[in-house]
């Protein structure tokens, strides 16, 4: 299949207006397509996991700090 031609888009700071990446070429109906089936075969396998599985994957649990400092009489 033959490629068509793209423009390169460039990714810009909204502060500034500069450009700061180019962005990747658009995909294809086809990749798109391969892509949504690989995507369907590993369903079967991550549900078969469970939750628990699926967060092992990700490493220990982590202590998250919003910002939020609690008075020192709690």
């Amino acid at each position: 299949m033959p490629r068509r031609p793209t423009a390169v888009v460039k990714s810009r700071d909204p502060r500034t207006g500069k450009a700061v990446e180019t962005l990747p070429e658009e995909s294809s109906s086809a990749e798109v397509a391969r892509l949504v089936a690989l995507a369907l075969s590993a369903a079967p396998v991550w549900d078969a996991m469970g939750r628990a599985g699926r967060a092992a994957l990700l490493g220990p649990p982590r202590r998250v700090s919003y910002g939020v400092r609690r008075s020192p009489n709690r």
